[in-house]
């Protein structure tokens, strides 16, 4: 004779069916029926066991506690029996939310193309940094706190020039230069505040460097202290770094140089 199922039942079982590990589970839940009559009634209601949508309080645990601070790599790392949708999508269902500032830091490191230079590109663009770029940290007051970062830029009133940098790095943005005087030419001003973009351009360049070697160096100390640091908070380091080449350029007399 077959198994009468009520509503709620039916109801219970399609809920908790795709979700649990075990029999012994499922019949915590519906203790007034066999297994075989459960699994009967999955087949017919079609449902299948969702082994990605299946968390343990211990992964609940792991990604309730590092949601916020970690990125994707961390997270796929420390949770390695889930992949990434499943771990975005239960995030969502418990309305995790990660910070802005770490959002947008991550968006542009991973955003940024692969760059590999020549090595007369290598040649080119260390003499135009050396003359006509400069090398810094920018740090940006937001409402969740100072926000540093690395900044590469080349100022040229030649927009070829501009354009070859943008066509060859790929990233990056220009703008115009306000005149100081009509007499004056239109200055373009190209901008790289990718970590990643920045990372890669110096690594390649710096033993070519010559006036700005100094700052490529103390630019690069802060990328990497930036990628170990794990939180959203400001390492101390960062701002020593900061106020280091800061001071280095106003020594010099000029903050571009």
């Amino acid at each position: 004779m077959p198994t009468i199922w009520s509503e709620q039942e039916l109801e219970i079982l399609k809920h908790v069916y795709p979700i649990t590990q075990s029999r012994q589970e499922l019949f915590k839940h519906l203790p007034n029926k066999r297994w075989t009559s459960i699994r009967h009634k999955a087949g017919e209601l079609n449902l299948r066991k969702d082994t990605l949508g299946i968390w343990s309080l211990a992964e609940l645990e792991v990604l309730k506690n590092n949601w916020t601070e970690k990125t994707k790599p961390e997270l796929l790392a420390l949770l390695s029996d889930k992949d990434w949708s499943s771990i975005r999508h239960k995030a969502f269902e418990l309305k995790l939310r990660k910070h802005k500032l770490r959002v947008r830091y991550w968006h542009t490191y991973w955003g940024c193309p692969d760059i590999h230079l020549t090595d007369r590109q290598i040649g080119y663009f260390a003499g135009i940094i050396d003359g006509e770029g400069h090398i810094r940290i920018s740090r940006s007051r937001q409402k969740g706190g100072d926000y540093y970062a690395p900044l590469i830029g080349i100022t040229n009133t030649d927009k070829s020039l501009i354009d070859k940098c943008m066509n060859i790095f790929k990233s990056g943005r220009f703008h115009h230069k306000k005149r100081v005087s009509p007499k004056h030419k239109t200055a373009f001003v190209y901008v790289i505040a990718s970590v990643k973009g920045v990372k890669q351009i110096l690594t390649q360049i710096v033993d070519e460097l010559t006036v700005k070697k100094k700052r490529a160096e103390i630019v690069l100390e802060f990328i990497k202290v930036k990628e170990a640091k794990t939180g959203y908070g400001v390492h101390p380091r960062e701002v020593e770094l900061y106020e280091e080449i800061r001071h280095l350029n106003e020594h010099l007399g000029n903050g571009n140089a």
